[in-house]
């Protein structure tokens, strides 16, 4: 990784030469930026980037840039807390539709079949209606 001045290493790509320490709060202000407003970022920044701002938050020389680095890796958490839940959610099967029926003393329940429900037997699809 590319080193940035005064002691704090970190880079976004090896290619890059060393930042500098104004480098890498811009970068960092746009990562944070990134992460807020859910921007599809690519997934070499997203390896690169909590790199680069907890080397920030533990080698700046003002408390301001620190707690703007760890505000950063909060806000990276909880984008990827939003994308593993999003990823959940398309994942899990979709729930069944109820209908419930109320005709007096009786309550019909019935379950709208999805397309992972086992096939009905054979003998069972004689006798329904």
């Amino acid at each position: 990784m590319g080193a940035i001045e005064s002691g704090v290493t970190g880079s976004l790509r090896e290619t890059e030469s060393p930042m500098s320490a104004y480098q890498a709060r811009q970068t960092l202000r746009l990562v944070a930026r990134a992460a807020r407003l859910g921007w599809n970022v690519p997934e070499e920044t997203r390896e690169e980037a909590p790199k680069l701002a907890w080397s920030l938050a533990q080698g700046a020389d003002d408390d301001r840039t620190k707690i703007n680095a760890l505000r950063t890796l909060v806000a990276m958490e909880a984008q990827n807390v939003a994308l593993a839940i999003e990823e959940d959610r398309a994942t899990r099967p979709a729930k069944p539709a109820v209908q419930v029926n109320n005709y007096g003393d009786v309550q019909q329940i019935v379950l709208a079949a999805t397309p992972s429900a086992p096939e009905m037997p054979a003998c069972m699809k004689d006798a329904a209606p």
